[in-house]
């Protein structure tokens, strides 16, 4: 019994899928609509974004030299 139940639901999904849908050409087309549009120029792209906000840090720290002097010359790359 379970077999048969089984073998007319798989016989009744390949039919369906199988099956021609029928199209409903009922639908007109519409004309084109107008739309408005820019021409796009070459040239340096401008982001600019302002916000109303002030950041401030988690931790505020002072930063002191141990000595006293100017920095005369780094000896190092930046960013190393």
């Amino acid at each position: 019994m379970r077999n048969i139940a089984l073998c007319i639901f798989v016989v009744l999904g390949i039919l369906t899928a199988c099956s021609k849908a029928e199209k409903k050409d009922d639908k007109k087309e519409l004309p084109p609509q107008p739309y408005q549009y820019i021409v796009a120029k070459t040239g340096p792209a401008e982001n600019l974004s302002q916000y109303p906000a002030r950041l401030e840090g988690i931790q505020n720290v002072e930063i002191r030299p141990k000595i006293d002097g100017f920095v005369e010359k780094i000896f190092v790359d930046e960013g190393s």
